[in-house]
């Protein structure tokens, strides 16, 4: 959610959200949703920003995260919340990557 909404009961349907999804999950990654609008804003260079930039942004990140990069045959999701979150109590993720670049610019960029 983000850090300031509409609805004066925001920060408490998100702790209980938060609260029932660690119960039914082994690990839960935390994404906020001001830091995916700061990207898009000043990295990706938008003014309007929609809830499908939002969403592009955060699957190009999870893309990035979860994608397998070494030469193992299979990647196993288990065995990264095993190492990750290694107490049942402790499954909070956060992620954070770089760099985020908007589409124009991408030609002036050297990766």
């Amino acid at each position: 959610p983000y850090s300031s909404g509409e609805v004066i009961v925001q920060n408490y349907n998100a702790l209980l959200a938060l609260a029932r999804v660690t119960r039914a999950c082994d690990a839960v990654l935390m994404v906020g949703n001001d830091g995916l609008h700061g990207i898009c804003r000043q990295r990706m260079a938008l003014d309007k920003v929609s809830l499908h930039d939002l969403n592009g942004v955060l699957a190009q990140q999870l893309s990035a995260a979860l994608a397998p990069c070494d030469d193992r045959p299979v990647f196993r999701m288990a065995d990264a919340c095993a190492h990750l979150c290694p107490h049942p109590d402790y499954k909070l993720l956060q992620l954070y990557s770089l760099p985020q670049t908007a589409a124009a610019r991408r030609d002036y960029s050297s990766y």
